[in-house]
Parts: C-alpha cells; structure tokens; sequence
C-alpha cells in the first residue's frame, strides 16, 4: 500500500514538474512571438512610410515630366520614371495620361 501511494506521488510529482517545464516553455515562446510581432509592426511601418515617400516621389517627377518647358529636366523624369517601373501611355482621343506602377 505504501509502495502504490509513493509511486502515484511520484507519478504525481513527475507530472508537475513536465507541467512546468511545459509553461516554461510556452512562456518562452510567447516572449518571442511578441518580440516578432513588435519586430514586424516597426518593419511594416518603415515599409509603408518608404511606399509613401516613393509615392510623393513618383508624383514629383510626374510633375517635372509634364510641367516643364525644358526639354532635358523632361527627359530625365522620363527616364527616371521608367527606371523605377513607371510607364505613362497616351491616349489618343483626349490626349490625357494615364499611369501603371
């Protein structure tokens, strides 16, 4: 009787300890999922600023494109634009731009 009862306890004992090396572990990665996420919230708002920027930026040469009267200021918008993947295509009937990024 006395053998059962010290074996159920030490059954017992071995749970709690797995229990606690179990929290350890969830706690452990609850830590780091926050750390990722706060990681991943600065990162996201770096990248959305930096498509902000480049926005304004595209609008700005979109604007030299078109506003200026010298033909080389114009030219290298073009280029510029075409560099970072921004094409304008004519259209013909109301002679209006229209722009792809």
């Amino acid at each position: 009787m006395k053998e059962e009862r010290d074996a159920a306890v030490e059954g017992y004992q071995q749970q709690v300890k797995y229990a606690g090396e179990l929290m350890t572990k969830l706690v452990s990665a609850q830590q780091e999922l926050d750390m990722y996420k706060a990681s991943s919230e600065v990162f996201y708002e770096r990248l959305k600023k930096a498509c902000e920027d480049r926005e304004k930026l595209i609008d700005a040469l979109q604007t030299i494109r078109t506003d200026t009267e010298c033909p080389y200021t114009s030219a290298f918008a073009k280029r510029k634009l075409k560099e970072i993947g921004v094409t304008v295509e004519w259209q013909k009937s109301a002679n209006d731009m229209r722009t792809t990024r």
